[in-house]
């Protein structure tokens, strides 16, 4: 190989490497002006993981104990995330139930990730809250959000995150003082 080529390339990867650095640098100062924007209120109280179920379903229960429960779903998908490095599966119960579930990796078994609810169909919080709920109801049975909107109407999401593991978390979507879809999941 030539030494100009080698130049070139060496030019090239240091420049695709100031381009990484700031892409990064970018994406960090988003989540601290993000932060900023909404921030954690102090006044939330955590909730405990009884607390914290859909439909009776809880994150990590097992794939074969939603199926105990619920049956067959209406609609499967499964796959590989290579960005998690992990097997996933998506189940749906009608039109307003998405369950997620990614695989162990040391056992192969499927656990609930997160769970989607979109209409008002039987799935509800342990306290009663379901798609339709009025915002009162909501802040009665949890409190203060974790994280709110900043919509000055009251709309948009509201946060509740678990006592011991704040990846777990509900979220429940607010529009014209009604929830109109909320969700029960984690991030890993």
């Amino acid at each position: 190989m030539s030494r100009e080529y080698m130049k070139k390339k060496g030019r090239c990867l240091m420049k695709t490497k100031v381009l990484v650095l700031l892409l990064a640098f970018m994406c960090a100062l988003c989540v601290i002006c993000n932060a900023q924007k909404n921030p954690r209120n102090p006044n939330a109280v955590p909730l405990p993981r009884e607390r914290m179920a859909l439909g009776g379903l809880h994150v990590a229960d097992t794939m074969d104990y939603v199926q105990s429960i619920y049956g067959e779903p209406d609609s499967q998908e499964s796959g590989y995330s290579h960005a998690s490095d992990k097997g996933y599966a998506i189940w749906k119960y009608g039109d307003s139930v998405t369950i997620h579930f990614y695989q162990n990796p040391s056992n192969e078994e499927f656990y609930i990730q997160a769970i989607h609810v979109t209409a008002d169909n039987g799935f509800a919080t342990p306290d009663g809250i379901k798609v339709g709920s009025d915002i009162k109801m909501l802040k009665k049975a949890y409190g203060e959000a974790a994280l709110q909107p900043t919509e000055k109407n009251g709309d948009g999401k509201y946060w509740y995150f678990n006592d011991k593991i704040n990846y777990v978390h509900y979220l429940f979507y607010v529009r014209n003082g009604k929830i109109f879809r909320m969700a029960l999941g984690f991030n890993d």
